[in-house]
């Protein structure tokens, strides 16, 4: 059984091209087409009538389910569009981007890289600022900041620059830095206006609630949808209890949960228990098999599968 992992499914035009031309992007004409192919197979899918859709993956009497992660506007013509032809789906959305029109620093991170000229423009930037706070000598940087230009992905398609800019921006250890640089940097490659931007790029709770009401489910995202493995004890209780306190208000039935990037801990694992999350999903890029525990569901990556 397959669970598959979607992000943006977009008619980007001119809306920072170099973004939208990365792979693992998709047109609403092209994720038409996969609904297509799916149903044209006459593949099991969760229906807008049925029971509760995650426990069947265990008992494989769904083939597929499609989940969407980031709370994007997009997913709001997806939603609508799935509901059309009875298939029932999962957006995972995150919380402050709704309630207070932030941006999740990983979609930072994309599109300060899609407005910069020449990625080398950033990562010269980042090294610059990395000597001038941490009076650091240039050597010293560049010897300290070394493995993060090293990818940690086996089939990696980015050029060094984007590898070292989206690692560091997201890894460095000392958070308030690199939090405060990811802001400088948004301000500088995209816009002062974060407001009006987060209006544009995502749900609004009145979106969620059109979503649930149309028959699909909503899970969680995290708060500012950080990657729980480079947050500490108290950034990672907010990203799960906050979340918790949403999908409450929201009235959902089932508590579920998709890691940002795929990331948690043993501790942050714990807490989902303890507040009896049903369950969550990582990032891990396989088909769901009857040993697979609960809160580490693993989710094909739907459009690299479909690029095949």
């Amino acid at each position: 059984m397959k669970i598959f992992m979607f992000h943006d499914v977009r008619d980007a035009g001119d809306f920072f091209p170099k973004r939208y031309a990365m792979p693992y992007f998709l047109t609403r004409q092209r994720f038409k087409d996969i609904v297509g192919v799916l149903r044209s197979a006459r593949l099991r899918h969760p229906s807008l009538r049925g029971d509760r859709v995650f426990p069947r993956i265990y008992e494989q009497s769904v083939d597929y389910v499609f989940t969407f992660d980031d709370g994007l506007r997009d997913h709001l013509h997806v939603a609508r569009f799935l509901a059309d032809v009875d298939v029932r789906a999962c957006f995972f959305v995150p919380v402050a981007p709704m309630q207070k029109r932030t941006i999740i620093d990983s979609h930072k991170i994309q599109f300060i890289l899609a407005g910069a000229g020449e990625n080398s423009d950033v990562s010269d930037d980042i090294i610059k600022n990395y000597e001038e706070v941490f009076q650091k000598s240039s050597s010293d940087s560049k010897s300290e900041l070394a493995s993060y230009w090293t990818s940690k992905w086996k089939n990696n398609i980015w050029d060094h620059h984007m590898v070292f800019v989206t690692r560091i921006l997201r890894e460095y250890p000392d958070r308030r830095w690199r939090k405060t640089l990811v802001d400088k940097l948004f301000s500088k490659y995209v816009t002062s206006d974060t407001t009006g931007f987060a209006d544009e790029f995502y749900l609004s709770e009145r979106d969620v609630r059109e979503i649930i009401s149309l028959g699909h489910l909503v899970g969680g995202h995290g708060y500012f949808s950080h990657d729980l493995r480079f947050e500490d004890s108290e950034s990672c209780r907010n990203e799960i209890t906050f979340t918790k306190d949403f999908l409450v208000q929201l009235g959902v039935v089932e508590l579920l949960h998709a890691y940002a990037n795929g990331g948690f801990t043993s501790s942050s694992q714990a807490l989902l228990e303890r507040l009896k999350f049903d369950y969550c999903f990582t990032t891990e890029n396989r088909e769901v098999t009857h040993s697979d525990f609960r809160l580490t569901v693993p989710r094909v990556d739907g459009p690299k599968f479909f690029a095949k």
